[in-house]
C-alpha cells in the first residue's frame, strides 16, 4: 500500500509541474531567461555543453553567474548637459519629468561599470522610489533633503538606501569631479568602477522583475515611431524611431538625434571616446500620476510609483498593450500584457519612459 501511495504522489507531482510549465510563456519558451538561472535543467547524465547564465537586468548570457551589484545614478538632460556620457552602457534607464519641460534620467548600471558617467545631478523622491526596487547603490549630486533630517526627503525616510553617494559632500570627491570644459552645474562626472571597489559593502537583494527571450513571440504591425509629449503640447518632444535592420529604437528629442558619449579604457589605461546616436532594445512607456508639488516654489514634481497603471511596450518593433503594478515601495514593479501574462523583453538595454498618465502618446506604424 505504501509503495502504491508513493507512486501515486510522484505521478501527481510530475503532472502538476508539467501543467504549470505549459501555461507560463517564460518557461515554455526555452530561450526565455530569468535572473542568474542556468540555461539547462539539471540532468542525470553529464553534459559537455557549457552552462549559460543570464543577467537579471539585461538578459544577456554569461558563462559565469554575473554579479548583481547595481548602481543607480542620476543624469541630467538639460541642453547644456548634452551629449551625456555612458547612457549607452546603462542596463536600464528611467526617464521622468523634472522641472518645466525638462526630463531627468536615472540609470541602472549592473553588467558594466563605466569610469565616466554624467553629468550627474540631484535626486528626487520618485527617483529614489525607483531606486528601491533594485536595492542599488544610489549616486547623485545634491537632493531635496531637509537639512535637519538628512535621512528624509519630503518627510519620507530614505534609511533603506544602504549606500548613498551624494557627490556634494566632500568625502566623495574621490568618485566625482568637475569637467572644466563645461560650465557648472552641468559638469559633474562619476567613476562607477571606484564606487563599486570602495563603497559596495553589502549584498543587494537579487531582483527578477524582468524575463527575456530572443523570440518573445509578439505579433502585429511593425512600429515606425513612438512620440512622447510628456507635459508639452509638442508631439515630437521625445520620439523613438524603430530601425528594423538593427532591431533597435533610436531616440530623438525636439526633432534632433539624441547622441551620447561612451568612454572606454584599454588594458594599458588609455581612454578613447566615441559619440553616437543612442539606441534602445526595449521601450516601456509606464503611465503614472505626475503633478507639481504644493507650495514648491521651484515647481518640482511628484510622480506616483506605487499602484497600478497602463503601459505600452515596444519590443522587437511590435506594440504590446498592458499594465504595470507595484503593491508597495517594498515590492518590485511588475509588467503585464492585457491578457495578464508577464511581459517578456528581448536581451539588451531597456528604456522606461515614466510618462504623465493624462497625456496621450503617438504611435505610427510602418506603411502609414
Amino acid at each position: 500500500m505504501k509503495k502504491m501511495l508513493a507512486l501515486l504522489l510522484a505521478f501527481t507531482t510530475v503532472f502538476a509541474f508539467g501543467a504549470c510549465t505549459a501555461e507560463d510563456p517564460a518557461v515554455s519558451d526555452p530561450s526565455a531567461s530569468a535572473a542568474l538561472v542556468p540555461s539547462k535543467l539539471p540532468s542525470q547524465e553529464p553534459s559537455s555543453e557549457p552552462t549559460v547564465y543570464y543577467s537579471p537586468t539585461t538578459g544577456m548570457p554569461y558563462d559565469q553567474p554575473p554579479e548583481y551589484k547595481p548602481i543607480a545614478i542620476m543624469v541630467e538632460n538639460q541642453a547644456q548637459a548634452r551629449p551625456q556620457t555612458a547612457l549607452q552602457q546603462a542596463d536600464i534607464i528611467y526617464e521622468a519629468m523634472a522641472e518645466g519641460d525638462i526630463t531627468r534620467f536615472m540609470c541602472i548600471f549592473n553588467d558594466n561599470k563605466p569610469t565616466v558617467v554624467g553629468p550627474v545631478r540631484s535626486a528626487r523622491l520618485y527617483f529614489i522610489n525607483m531606486q528601491k526596487e533594485w536595492d542599488a547603490v544610489f549616486m547623485h549630486y545634491g537632493g531635496p533633503d531637509d537639512p535637519k533630517s538628512p535621512s528624509y526627503i519630503y518627510g519620507q525616510s530614505t534609511k533603506y538606501i544602504k549606500v548613498r553617494v551624494d557627490g556634494m559632500q566632500g568625502k566623495y570627491d574621490k568618485y566625482c569631479w568637475r569637467d572644466k570644459s563645461r560650465s557648472a552645474p552641468h559638469n559633474v562626472y562619476a567613476n562607477l568602477v571606484k564606487v563599486q571597489e570602495d563603497l559596495y559593502d553589502y549584498t543587494p537583494n537579487n531582483r527578477t522583475q524582468f524575463s527575456f527571450s530572443e523570440t518573445p513571440g509578439y505579433t502585429g504591425d511593425t512600429v515606425d515611431t513612438v512620440s512622447l509629449p510628456y507635459v508639452t503640447d509638442t508631439k515630437n518632444f521625445v520620439t523613438f524611431q524603430y530601425d528594423s535592420a538593427k532591431d533597435k529604437f533610436f531616440r530623438f528629442e525636439k526633432g534632433k538625434a539624441f547622441e551620447v558619449r561612451t568612454v572606454t579604457e584599454d588594458a594599458e589605461g588609455e581612454k578613447s571616446t566615441t559619440t553616437e546616436p543612442l539606441t534602445v532594445q526595449n521601450l516601456v512607456v509606464q503611465y503614472a500620476e505626475t503633478y507639481v508639488r504644493k507650495n514648491d516654489g521651484g515647481g518640482r514634481r511628484m510622480v506616483e510609483m506605487v499602484g497600478k497603471g497602463k503601459c505600452d511596450f515596444f519590443i522587437g518593433g511590435k506594440h504590446v498593450s498592458g499594465y504595470w503594478e507595484r503593491k508597495s515601495l517594498d515590492d518590485s514593479t511588475l509588467y503585464f500584457s492585457d491578457n495578464g501574462l508577464p511581459i517578456i523583453l528581448k536581451p539588451g538595454n531597456t528604456w522606461i519612459a515614466v510618462h504623465p498618465d493624462n497625456k496621450e502618446i503617438g504611435i505610427t506604424y510602418v506603411g502609414q
